[in-house]
């Protein structure tokens, strides 16, 4: 809760925090043991999305990696895949996110086009 005005404000998010979100488990609670997640169902994702929503925690994006970008590898990536990508994506040491909202495309992924700049070190 310290830092919120601050990721708010730079609108990022340290890498700490991701780690320690996978320390306590909170990261993928719904994907299979196998894989290092928690095994549990989804109602466990919605009751977490609640008590951050009361903080007023929308920052970290804890649940768009968890809940929407995890399901599509778990889903639909190769066995090999979800063996290297899942158990770094619950420890938070591999973290996600998508672009869904895109000039000329809207919310149709699949319309969704992106291209690379080389600035040099980014």
């Amino acid at each position: 809760m310290d830092h919120l005005e601050e990721w708010e404000e730079n609108g990022v998010i340290s890498r700490e925090i991701w780690k320690r979100a996978g320390e306590l488990g909170i990261l993928c609670l719904d994907i299979p043991e196998i894989y290092g997640g928690g095994g549990l169902y989804f109602t466990f994702n919605a009751l977490l999305i609640e008590a951050f929503s009361k903080k007023g925690i929308a920052g970290p994006g804890f649940s768009l990696h968890s809940d929407i970008v995890v399901p599509y590898l778990l889903y639909y990536g190769t066995e090999a895949q979800k063996e290297k990508y899942l158990p770094l994506m619950a420890i938070g040491d591999l973290i996600t996110t998508i672009g869904m909202t895109e000039p000329n495309c809207g919310s149709d992924l699949k319309t969704l086009r992106t291209t690379a700049e080389d600035k040099g070190d980014y």
